[in-house]
């Protein structure tokens, strides 16, 4: 079924410095639209051409959106599938999934099957694997035995025809201890298998898990476990897989302030662990994505959070890696702009020519106080393999999205910044992919942008 959509394509000419690409409210007819303001869009004369669309589902109209997330077919930039949350009055949660044909200009929803009684409610996460496999993890309700109580457990669905239709899920089996997961992350690894690794709770302090699909036995092999030496509530950033079974992922503490992040590496040997931050702050998690091989090494890796300036503002950083998050460079602002700001949720991509992107929440042009919900927007960078900035920021609304008092849900009112995550992927063709949920009309709505590359001179 193909359900309503919103499309604006735009091509940015010539001009001042910063062009800002405009959104309006559009509604089911195309507009152009294309606002100069006094910031830097890819560099003087640069041409970018960019297809917006607006997510919208069927189903009841009180919905309200967060946390959405995408993956782009690798070899096919057309083939586009987003995973969300979306939640009813009462709060009352479920997942959506939705898959494109069309480079993001029409959307089709696609039903997810339950397991037995479970149903996805909430951290979508979406990956590409081999050939037309794509794979979305989710979280689900999953009742505890003898007890008036449910735990969080994770449900994996694959589709193989580029999410059309979706397999009954598996449910990612528990270690010898059941435990709770929070915030799973997915990751096609060399090898074709597809890495899910996230915060597991237990009694106690709280560790993680990282579970290994294997596809062409469509099974998981046993359950890794770390658990760090903190005896504090620990929360999972992000993962990348390397080969021979290596992966590293990124964590922070969420005790009183100091809030360390770290970095570390798992091997068949043993593990890692790499001090990355004294101190950052969590409005989103500390995201990792890793480049191609280099001739002499290993692929870079990239990592991006955000820290609090001493005026109060949040600042966007991003590091680099070459040797698998044993050391890192010295942080690197991302947001140009310095004046203390609300800003949230970065996430990190690295296209096969190894141009990094990261995306993030801005809320540099709201003129409400700190203690009340932001206008915010969404902002995007490139840096080529070696944190050289290539252009300048891209700002992909004209105006500040603002928030609606109309939250029937409750979703505005929990996720500030849209959710605790966004989706930035490139695809093959260079195309920087971006999904985040935004304020709309009547209350948060999934947005979906397609960024050209930076023409070379």
């Amino acid at each position: 079924m193909l359900i309503g959509l919103s499309v604006l394509l735009l091509i940015a000419g010539l001009g001042p410095p910063m062009r800002t690409i405009g959104l309006g409210d559009v509604g089911s007819r195309p507009a152009l639209t294309a606002v100069a303001d006094g910031h830097s869009m890819f560099g003087s004369g640069a041409q970018q051409a960019q297809i917006m669309t607006v997510i919208e589902p069927t189903g009841p109209t009180d919905r309200q959106y967060a946390e959405p997330h995408l993956a782009v077919h690798p070899r096919n930039p057309d083939q586009i599938v987003v995973g969300t949350i979306a939640v009813s009055s009462g709060m009352s949660w479920t997942v959506l999934a939705f898959q494109s044909r069309d480079g993001g200009r029409s959307w089709h929803q696609r039903d997810l099957p339950p397991l037995g009684r479970l149903v996805c409610f909430g951290d979508p996460w979406v990956v590409w694997g081999e050939r037309e496999a794509v794979y979305l993890v989710c979280i689900t309700q999953r009742p505890v035995p003898g007890r008036d109580d449910w735990d969080a457990a994770l449900l994996f669905y694959r589709s193989d025809d580029g999410g059309v239709h979706w397999r009954a899920p598996l449910l990612i089996p528990d270690d010898e201890v059941r435990g709770s997961w929070d915030h799973p992350v997915a990751r096609l690894a060399p090898n074709g298998d597809i890495v899910v690794a996230g915060t597991r709770s237990r009694v106690g302090p709280d560790g993680f898990a990282i579970a290994r699909y294997q596809p062409d036995r469509h099974r998981f092999l046993p359950l890794q476990s770390y658990l760090p030496p903190e005896q504090v509530n620990n929360n999972f950033g992000s993962i990348v897989a390397l080969p021979d079974e290596r992966v590293v992922f990124t964590y922070f503490t969420m005790r009183n302030p100091p809030r360390p992040m770290y970095a570390v590496r798992v091997t068949p040997n043993g593990n890692e662990r790499t001090l990355l931050r004294e101190h950052i702050t969590p409005w989103g998690f500390p995201m990792l994505a890793s480049g191609t091989p280099t001739p002499s090494g290993p692929p870079p890796l990239y990592a991006t959070w955000l820290e609090e300036d001493t005026a109060g503002g949040l600042n966007v950083f991003l590091m680099q890696s070459y040797d698998e998050g044993r050391h890192w460079s010295p942080p690197l602002r991302v947001n140009s702009d310095s004046v203390p700001a609300f800003r949230a949720i970065p996430q990190v991509a690295v296209s096969a020519s190894g141009t990094v992107a990261v995306a993030w929440y801005d809320a540099r042009h709201a003129t409400q106080p700190r203690n009340v919900q932001p206008c915010g927007d969404m902002y995007l960078r490139r840096f080529d393999r070696d944190l050289a900035p290539v252009g300048g920021e891209v700002r992909t609304t004209a105006s500040g999205r603002c928030p609606n008092n109309n939250d029937p849900a409750g979703a505005r009112q929990r996720w500030r910044a849209g959710g605790d995550y966004l989706g930035l992927v490139f695809s093959g063709d260079g195309v920087a992919n971006l999904v985040w949920a935004e304020p709309g009309p009547s209350g948060n709505r999934v947005r979906f942008a397609r960024l050209l590359p930076v023409p070379k001179h």
